[in-house]
């Protein structure tokens, strides 16, 4: 399945943040550590697109913002980020792990998880400096096994800062024959 798939190149991906992060809040903005970084998380953004992994493409696209910021520097990244950014990183591995047919139930159970982690990654890129007892845990207290979870409402769209350019259409050559 395609979710297979993905999870594979995630776990390639996810290698790179993993390692570039301390790089980066150690100060280096320069495009060694910084264009790696980015091309990582745009990869896994357009990876989930294809999947159709919505959770892990807004996480993915979130993350990919704040490496941006970074890279114009626009936004300086120091210590207080790098716990953010691992635990973004972890749980994006987390969602590429999500199997085809549970993505509602991981959801149900961790949504608000993820929302709090890509509305802290969108915050850093924005320059909202945040407090550390405001961050994002990164652990989900367990429900009572009793309770059925709530729906979910339906989060609100990453913003794409190239949707209003047309893409031109995918053609797949045709081999002679």
């Amino acid at each position: 399945p395609a979710s297979e798939l993905f999870a594979a190149g995630a776990g390639c991906q996810l290698a790179i943040p993993k390692v570039g992060v301390a790089r980066l809040v150690r100060g280096g903005t320069s495009p060694t550590v910084t264009v790696p970084l980015r091309r990582a998380a745009h990869s896994l953004t357009g990876a989930a697109r294809i999947v159709c992994m919505t959770a892990a493409e807004r996480l993915a696209h979130a993350l990919e913002e704040v490496f941006v910021a970074a890279q114009k520097g626009t936004r300086v990244l120091d210590s207080s980020h790098v716990d953010v950014l691992l635990a973004s990183v972890d749980l994006l591995g987390e969602v590429s792990r999500i199997a085809e047919g549970s993505v509602e139930v991981w959801l149900a159970q961790h949504g608000a998880r993820l929302e709090a982690q890509i509305a802290t990654l969108l915050a850093f890129e924005s320059g909202t400096r945040i407090a550390p007892d405001a961050r994002p845990s990164t652990s989900t207290p367990a429900a009572p096994a009793a309770s059925i979870p709530a729906p979910l409402a339906p989060a609100p769209p990453v913003p794409y800062p190239h949707a209003s350019r047309a893409r031109p259409p995918t053609t797949v050559p045709t081999p002679a024959v």
